[in-house]
C-alpha cells in the first residue's frame, strides 16, 4: 500500500507530521517576510520633507495657538459656552458636539424649570436655595434669566408665588421641585467643564483632527506603495 499523508514508503509514522509542521513554519517566516517588505514599501512612500515637518508641529502645537491661529479666541469661546451650553463648542467648529451638548444641557435645564415652575433658581436664603445657585449658575443665561424672574426683576413676567411649606398643594409637589433643582444644578456643573474645554482650546477636537491627518497620510502612503508593486517598480528592501 503507498502513502496518501505525503511520506515515504516504510518512512515512520510521524515523518509525515513532521514535514507538514516544516512547510508550515517556511510558510510562516515568508509571510512575516512579506509583511516586512510591505512596511519598507510602506515607508519609502511615506509623507517626508516640509509636509513631514509640518505634521510633527500640528502635533505639537499648543490648543489655544492652535485655536488662535484659525482665527477664533478661546476666550470667546469660553464666555458663549458659558452664556449657552454647547455654543462654544459651535463658535469653535465642534458643531456636533456643540449640538449635542446644547440639545441635552438646555433641554435639562427647561425641565428643571418647568418641574419646578421657575422656583428652584433663587437667592433668597429663607425660601430660596442660594447655595445651589453656585452649581446653577454655570448654566449662563437661562438660569440668569430665571433667577430674575424669580426675584421680579425681568420685565413682562410676574414673579413665582411665595413658598408655603404649610401649603398641601406645595407639599405634594415637593418632590418635583426637588428634581427640578436638582437638573438645574447637573446641567451648571456639566456646563463649566464645557467651558473650560472652550478656554483650553478644545484640545479634543485638534487632537482627533491630527490623528485622521496622520491616519489619511498612512493609507496614501500605503496606496503609493501598492501601486508601485503593481507597476513593477523598485520598492525599498
Amino acid at each position: 500500500m503507498t502513502a496518501t499523508n505525503g511520506a515515504e514508503p516504510g518512512a515512520p509514522a510521524g515523518a509525515g507530521a513532521g514535514a507538514a509542521a516544516a512547510a508550515g513554519a517556511e510558510a510562516q517566516a515568508a509571510e512575516g517576510d512579506a509583511l516586512a517588505l510591505t512596511a519598507a514599501e510602506v515607508a519609502a512612500h511615506a509623507v517626508s520633507g516640509p509636509e513631514a515637518e509640518a505634521e510633527a508641529q500640528a502635533l505639537e502645537q499648543d490648543p489655544v495657538e492652535a485655536m488662535r491661529a484659525g482665527g477664533r479666541s478661546p476666550e470667546l469661546a469660553g464666555f458663549l459656552g458659558w452664556l449657552l451650553p454647547g455654543l462654544g463648542h459651535l463658535y469653535g467648529g465642534q458643531v456636533r458636539k456643540g449640538a449635542v451638548s446644547l440639545v441635552l444641557l438646555v433641554g435639562m435645564q427647561v425641565a428643571g424649570l418647568l418641574l419646578s415652575r421657575g422656583e428652584a433658581v433663587s437667592l433668597d436664603k429663607e425660601t430660596g436655595h442660594p447655595f445651589a445657585f453656585v452649581a446653577q449658575v454655570g448654566g449662563g443665561l437661562p438660569v440668569v434669566l430665571a433667577a430674575a424672574r424669580t426675584h421680579g426683576k425681568l420685565p413682562g413676567f410676574a414673579p413665582p408665588a411665595p413658598l408655603d411649606y404649610e401649603d398641601p398643594a406645595y407639599v405634594a409637589r415637593l418632590h418635583e421641585h426637588e428634581t427640578g433643582l436638582l437638573l438645574l444644578m447637573v446641567a451648571g456643573l456639566l456646563n463649566l467643564l464645557l467651558v473650560h474645554d472652550a478656554l483650553s482650546g478644545l484640545p479634543g477636537g485638534l487632537g482627533r483632527r491630527n490623528e485622521e491627518a496622520r491616519l489619511r497620510r498612512r493609507l496614501e502612503a500605503l496606496r503609493r506603495a501598492q501601486a508601485a508593486r503593481a507597476a513593477g517598480l523598485p520598492t525599498a528592501q
